[in-house]
């Protein structure tokens, strides 16, 4: 019986030991991401998708800054350049668009990789569709 409980203890340990999943890496989202793709899928009233459009490219370029408090977006078609800034605020892989109802997901983040999710604010009642979202694809 004595020599069975260190085997016991082994194991437990082995046992422990392959059931722990590496940390997966964190990668910042800060930065300035140059924007690929984007894709538009619009839902009926039943929230069942009822078209998508895309994914498509730009012929212009834009870019996306992303700080710590604002998302920058930049449209480089002409001087001036037109830019739109919304601050936000971060919940896990969510971030809220402050004094707006629209949401943004963080579908993948990688060093070099970032596709983002908007979802906006449901639309009007008489609208041909109930709501949207746009996904957009970046890289650095």
């Amino acid at each position: 019986m004595p020599r069975l409980l260190p085997l016991l203890g082994l194991c437990l340990l082995l046992l422990n030991a392959c059931s722990k999943k590496d940390a997966e890496p964190t990668f910042p989202l800060e930065g300035t991401w140059d924007l690929k793709t984007e894709t538009e899928y619009l839902y009926d009233s039943k929230g069942a998708l009822a078209a998508t459009h895309g994914p498509f490219t730009h012929p212009q370029q834009k870019q996306a800054v992303i700080s710590a408090d604002y998302v920058v977006t930049l449209i480089m078609l002409a001087t001036p350049v037109q830019t739109s800034r919304f601050a936000y605020s971060r919940q896990g892989n969510v971030l809220s668009i402050l004094n707006t109802n629209t949401e943004i997901d963080i579908k993948k983040l990688t060093a070099h990789s970032l596709v983002l999710l908007y979802r906006y604010p449901p639309n009007p009642p008489n609208s041909q569709y109930a709501r949207a979202e746009t996904e957009y694809t970046y890289d650095r």
